[in-house]
C-alpha cells in the first residue's frame, strides 16, 4: 500500500514507499513504526499535490524537542532509489577524503579545537559532481539517443564505458558517499595524536609504517563496535546525532530543491557567499574580531594586581590567559554549527556547567588550593616547582621513568585549575552521544588505568589510551556516520565499503600532514601559547595527563598533594547515583523536571574549561548562538528553525572552513613560510596594536609595573634618571651611566626601539615563561622563567639551560617605574661546546610588547671563541606577550649603532 506523504523539505506531495520497501534497519524498529501510524503525521491526498513554493502547511510549525520529533517532522521519508556507489562517487570521495583529513590534522594543532562540519565537504563535492555531469559526456544521454533511434538489448560497449565514468546527473547518495567517506577519512586525526606527542616530548623516532598501521587499527577495530552496537546506538529512533542535521538538510536541500523555487535554498547561497566574504577579516586581516572583551576595554588603564585579576577572569584571546567571562568572537569558524543543532537540554546543562568552572577555577587559584598561587592560573603543561617548563624528556628518558633524574628534578606540579579538570573528568563518567549529540570523554579514565598498569611509561599510557578511549571515539565518530546513511537511505553494504575505505585512506594522509606540521611548527607547538595560527595546547594536555598518570605513585597516591584527582571517579558515580534516586522520589520541583538536569553532562562541562578550551574567548559566542537557535528558534520561530537553521548553519560553515582551508595554506605556513598580515590595531603583531591589552600584559606579570600609554616608548626612552641604579648584587652594576645614556639617546627616537645596524654575534629566541613573584630581603621580585632558546649568528646552536630565571624587580626613577632585568644562560653550539652568559639590564613595556637593553659577560673556554672573555655585549631583546616569543640580540659594543646609520653617542 502507498501513501501520499508532503514531504517538510520541499512542501510538496510524493509517493512514499510501503513500509516493506523502506530502509531495512530503521524500519525495524518499533518506534519508528510508531511514527508512521501517529495521527499527526501529515498525510494528505493526491488531489493536493503542491509545487516548490515557500508557504507553511501542516506541520511546519511543529516545535521539535525528541528524536521523533525530528524523525516525524524534520526528516523526509523519500527514497529515490538512485546509484550510490559508483566509480564518479569513489574518485571524488578520495579526493575530498584527503581534504578533510588534511583539514582535521590541520585543526588538531590550532589554538582552539573545533568540529569541522560536514557542510564544508558537502559544498566541495557538491560543485565537484556538478562539474563531472555537466563537462563530461553522460551515458544516460547516450543511451536515451540510442534507444530513440531504435536500439535493444544489451547497450553498446562504448555507452556501457561512458556510463561506467559519468552515468547521468549527480545524485543525492553519490553526494553522501563522499560525505561520510570523507569523515571517515578524518577520524585518524585523534589517534595520531600519540604520535606527534612521542615526537615532541620525548625525541623518540617514529616509524610512518607503525603510524599507518597504528590508525588503521585503531579506526577499524572502532568500526567493529559500530556494528556491535547498532541495534542501540543507531536503529533507535532517539539515536538522533543532532550534530549531523545541518550536514543531512544542506544534502537534502541542494538535490531536493529548486534555486528558483526554493526560498531556503536561496538562503543558503546567500548566507555562504556572505561568511565567505567575511571571514577573511577574523581569520586574517582583523583577528580583533575574535575577542572583544569590554571589561578588558574598560579597564585598560589598570596596573599591578588589580590587572591580574582582571587578566585572569576576562582574558582568552590566547591561550590559558584567562576565563574569557563575557569575551564575544565574531568569528564562525570557533562557534561552528557544532553548537547551534545541540539539543537546549544539553545547552543548558553545558551552560550551567560553564558557570560553574568559572567560580571553581578562581576559586581554587585564590585560596591557593594545591599551591594554586606559585604557579601559572592556567596552563596545560607540567611544571616544576618554579613554575618553568617540567623537562620530560630527561626526566622519561627513552619514554621510560629515570627514578636517578626524578630524584634531580622533583616531582611536576600541575596548576591548580588542570588538577581540578583533571579530578572533574574522572568525575564524569557517562557515555550519550547519540542522544544529546555530546558526550564525557573517557580519556582521563583510560590514562588512569594505563597509569596502574604501565607505571612510568607515559609513552605506553598514550598507546594504551589510543587502543581504549580513541578508539571509542572513532566507534562514536562512525556511529554518527551509519546514522547518516540511514537518514539518506544509503544501503548498509556500500556504508560499511565506504567507512571502511575512508578509513584505511585517511591513516596515511594524516601521518603525512602530522609529520609536516610538526617539523615545520616545532617551536609554537611545544610551547602551550603558540601563536594565532598553530598551538600546541591541546597536545600539551594530552601529554600532561599521560605523564602525570604514569607518575600515579608520586603524585596521586595517599598523603600527595593530588590524591583528591582519582577520588573523582567515585565521587561521580556517588553524584549520578544520588541524583537518580532523588529523581526517582522527587521527579519535579514545581515546573522544572529534575530529569533534565544531566548530572554527567554537567560535571564534564565544569572541568571543560582548562582541559578542552584554553581559548576562551569563544564560549559566550558559543553560548548565545546556540541559545538563540535552539531555545528562540525552535520555540518561538519553529517553521524558521525547520527550514532555514541548519541549512544556514551549514552554509556558515562550508564557508568559513573554505577560507581556513586557503589561509592555511597560503599565509599561515601549513604550506611553507607564513606571512602575516601587515600589522595595524586590529591584530597583535606590534607594539601599539591594542592598548586595552595593556592590562592582560601587566597581569602577565605580577608586579605592579606601570603601564605606558601609546606614546610609552618614547617616554620609557628616557632614562637619565635611572644611571645610578645598582642591580640585584652590588658586585656589579645594571647598567652604568655610560650605557644608559647609549639607551636613552642613542637607539629612541618618537618612542620606536631601533636596532642596532651591525650585525650581531648571535641572536637568541626564546619563549617568555609566566612570571611569579618570590620574596626577598631588598622586597618582592618576578622570577620570569624561559625556555627553548635557539641560537642563530656566530654561535650556532641552543640554550641548555636557565641556571637562574630572570629575575626582574621595580626601578622608580625621575621619568617613571621600569624594571630590572638579570639572567644567567648556559648556551651550547651544534658541536657540543658552551658558553656562559651573564645578563644585566633595563626592560619597558608597552600593550603587549616588551623592549630592553643591557650588558652582557660571555665566559667560554673553547679555543674558537676565547676572545668573548674579554668583551663587553650590548644586549637588545624584543618580544610580545601574547605569543611568549622573545629575541635577545648580542652585539659586540664596537658595532652598536642606530637604524639610520649613526653611532650611539655615548659609546664614541
Amino acid at each position: 500500500m502507498s501513501i501520499r506523504v508532503l514531504t517538510p523539505i520541499e512542501g510538496r506531495v510524493i509517493s512514499a514507499p510501503s513500509d516493506e520497501a523502506i530502509d531495512e534497519k530503521i524500519r525495524l524498529d518499533k518506534e519508528a513504526t510508531e511514527i508512521l501510524k501517529d495521527e499527526d503525521l501529515v498525510i494528505v491526498a493526491e488531489t493536493k499535490s503542491g509545487s516548490n513554493d515557500d508557504s507553511d502547511i501542516g506541520a511546519d510549525d511543529a516545535i521539535i524537542v525528541t528524536g521523533s520529533d525530528a524523525a516525524k517532522h524534520l526528516l523526509p521519508l523519500r527514497d529515490d532509489h538512485e546509484p550510490a556507489l559508483t566509480f564518479r562517487s569513489i574518485f571524488l570521495a578520495t579526493i575530498l577524503s584527503a581534504f578533510q583529513a588534511v583539514m582535521n590534522q590541520i585543526y588538531s594543532f590550532k589554538p582552539t579545537q573545533i568540529t569541522i562540519q560536514g557542510t564544508f565537504i558537502v559544498i566541495i563535492a557538491y560543485f565537484l559532481g556538478k562539474a563531472w555531469a555537466a563537462f563530461l559526456p553522460r551515458g544516460d544521454r547516450f543511451e536515451a539517443r540510442w534507444r530513440g533511434r531504435g536500439g535493444q538489448g544489451k547497450l553498446p560497449r562504448y555507452i556501457s564505458i561512458i556510463s561506467f565514468f559519468n552515468p547521468g546527473p549527480w545524485n543525492l547518495k553519490e553526494h553522501s558517499i563522499c560525505s561520510i567517506t570523507a569523515t571517515s577519512a578524518s577520524n585518524g586525526a585523534a589517534a595520531i595524536t600519540v604520535f606527534a606527542a612521542q615526537d615532541l616530548f620525548y625525541n623518540l623516532p617514529i616509524s610512518a609504517t607503525t603510524v599507518a598501521l597504528s590508525t588503521l587499527s585503531i579506526g577499524l577495530f572502532g568500526y567493529g563496535i559500530s556494528g556491535i552496537m547498532r541495534p542501540v546506538a543507531v536503529w533507535r529512533v532517539e539515536a538522533v546525532y543532532w550534530s549531523s542535521l545541518p550536514t543531512v538538510k544542506t544534502l537534502q536541500g541542494l538535490h531536493w530543491q529548486d534555486l528558483k523555487g526554493s526560498k531556503p535554498l536561496r538562503f543558503f547561497w546567500y548566507a555562504f557567499a556572505g561568511m565567505f566574504a567575511y571571514e577573511w577579516f577574523p581569520a586574517y586581516i582583523f583577528p580583533f574580531l575574535n575577542s572583544v572583551s569590554i571589561p578588558c576595554l574598560a579597564s585598560m588603564h589598570a596596573t599591578g594586581s588589580k590587572a591580574a585579576v582582571l587578566t585572569n577572569i576576562y582574558g582568552g584571546s590566547i591561550n590559558n590567559e584567562g576565563l574569557g567571562l563575557f569575551n564575544l568572537s565574531f568569528d564562525w569558524q570557533y562557534i561552528t554549527s557544532f553548537q547551534t543543532s545541540l539539543p537546549l537540554i544539553l545547552q543548558a546543562n553545558a551552560a550551567a556547567g560553564f558557570c560553574f568552572c568559572f567560580i571553581a577555577m578562581l576559586g581554587i587559584y585564590y585560596t591557593d588550593a594545591w599551591g594554586a598561587k606559585s604557579l601559572p592560573f592556567m596552563s596545560t603543561r607540567l611544571l616544576t616547582k618554579d613554575g618553568s617548563r617540567y623537562p620530560t624528556s630527561k626526566v622519561f628518558a627513552g619514554g621510560v621513568l629515570d627514578t636517578d633524574a626524578l630524584a634531580i628534578y622533583g616531582n611536576p606540579s600541575l596548576t591548580g585549575s588542570f588538577a581540578y579538570a583533571m579530578f572533574m573528568a574522572n568525575a564524569a563518567s557517562i557515555i550519550l552521544f547519540s542522544r544529546y549529540g555530546n558526550g564525557i570523554a573517557t580519556n582521563n579514565l583510560s590514562k588512569m588505568l594505563a597509569g596502574l598498569m604501565l607505571p612510568g611509561r607515559p609513552v605506553g599510557n598514550m598507546y594504551f589510551t589510543a587502543w581504549s578511549h580513541t578508539v571509542i571515539s572513532n566507534s562514536l565518530n562512525l556511529c554518527n556516520d551509519l546514522k547518516m546513511g540511514e537518514y539518506l537511505k544509503i544501503p548498509p553494504r556500500v556504508m560499511f565499503l565506504t567507512q571502511v575505505y575512508g578509513t584505511i585512506l585517511g591513516a596515511f594522509i594524516n601521518y603525512a600532514v602530522m609529520i609536516a606540521i610538526v617539523t615545520g611548527n616545532r617551536d609554537h607547538l611545544v610551547h602551550s601559547n603558540g601563536d594565532a595560527s598553530w598551538s600546541g595546547a591541546t597536545i600539551q594536555a594530552y601529554n600532561t595527563n599521560a605523564t602525570s598518570w604514569a607518575l600515579a605513585q608520586y603524585l596521586y597516591s595517599s598523603g600527595s598533594r593530588y590524591s583528591i584527582v582519582p577520588i573523582g571517579l567515585a565521587i561521580g558515580a556517588a553524584a549520578v547515583a544520588v541524583h537518580r534516586i532523588v529523581v526517582h522520589f522527587v521527579p519535579k520541583i514545581r515546573s522544572f523536571s529534575l530529569s533534565d538536569f544531566n548530572f554527567p553532562q554537567f560535571i564534564q562541562y565544569a572541568g571543560f574549561i582548562p582541559y578542552n578550551s584554553s581559548q576562551t574567548c569563544v564560549i559566550f559566542s558559543q553560548v548565545i548562538a546556540g541559545f538563540f537557535v535552539q531555545f528562540y528558534l525552535r520555540n518561538y520561530r519553529p517553521r524558521i528553525f525547520k527550514d532555514y537553521s541548519y541549512l544556514i548553519t551549514g552554509a556558515f560553515d562550508g564557508a568559513s572552513l573554505s577560507v581556513l582551508f586557503i589561509l592555511s595554506f597560503a599565509v599561515f605556513g601549513a604550506g611553507g613560510p607564513s606571512k602575516p598580515f601587515p600589522s595595524w590595531w586590529g591584530n597583535n603583531i606590534k607594539v601599539s596594536l591594542q592598548p586595552h591589552r595593556a592590562a592582560w600584559l601587566l597581569a602577565r606579570r605580577n608586579p605592579p609595573y606601570r603601564v605606558f600609554p601609546e606614546a610609552g616608548l618614547a617616554q620609557a626612552c628616557k632614562l637619565h634618571g635611572a644611571t645610578d641604579y645598582y642591580g640585584l648584587d652590588d658586585d656589579r652594576p645594571m647598567m652604568d651611566g655610560r650605557i644608559t645614556d647609549a639607551v636613552a639617546t642613542g637607539a629612541c627616537t618618537d618612542g620606536v626601539y631601533n636596532p642596532p645596524v651591525g650585525t650581531s654575534f648571535m641572536t637568541v629566541k626564546l619563549t617568555v615563561e609566566r612570571p611569579y613573584n618570590v620574596t626577598t630581603p631588598s622586597g618582592i621580585v618576578a622570577l620570569v622563567p624561559i625556555a627553548d632558546g635557539n641560537i642563530s649568528g656566530q654561535f650556532n646552536g641552543h640554550l641548555v639551560t636557565n641556571v637562574s630565571a630572570v629575575t626582574e624587580k621595580l626601578l622608580d626613577s625621575k621619568t617613571g617605574t621600569y624594571s630590572t632585568v638579570e639572567s644567567i644562560w648556559i648556551l651550547e653550539n651544534y658541536k657540543g661546546d658552551r658558553m656562559l652568559a651573564d645578563m644585566r639590564g633595563l626592560t619597558t613595556y608597552s600593550a603587549a610588547a616588551l623592549h630592553g637593553f643591557g650588558t652582557a659577560y660571555l665566559s667560554t673556554e673553547v679555543e674558537d671563541f676565547y676572545w668573548v672573555n674579554w668583551e663587553l655585549f650590548l644586549v637588545e631583546w624584543q618580544g610580545t606577550f601574547t605569543t611568549g616569543d622573545a629575541k635577545f640580540e648580542f652585539f659586540q659594543i664596537t658595532t652598536g649603532g642606530r637604524k639610520d646609520g649613526q653611532p650611539i653617542p655615548a659609546l664614541n
